[in-house]
């Protein structure tokens, strides 16, 4: 979720560039495309990031968390399960 202005519209079909500058550290980008919107708020769902991005993000959010096994509950909740 990001906040936009409460007029942002978005192309459901589009694919957007997501930059965040981290103040004295790595850039994290990755390409997404809207999944919902709400005035003021936009949910993103990520098409594409690569290993430096994913790399730290995943550090950022471990640190935000403060514990490394919840980082990991939270990651296996979020991955896709397969079935045959």
């Amino acid at each position: 979720m990001i906040h936009t202005p409460e007029d942002f519209t978005s192309n459901a079909d589009a694919q957007y560039r997501l930059d965040i500058h981290l103040e004295g550290g790595p850039d994290i980008a990755m390409d997404v495309h809207v999944a919902h919107q709400e005035p003021g708020t936009t949910g993103l769902r990520c098409d594409d990031i690569d290993v430096d991005s994913i790399t730290h993000l995943r550090r950022l959010v471990e640190l935000n968390l403060g514990d490394p096994e919840l980082l990991e509950r939270e990651l296996s909740a979020l991955a896709p399960v397969e079935t045959n």
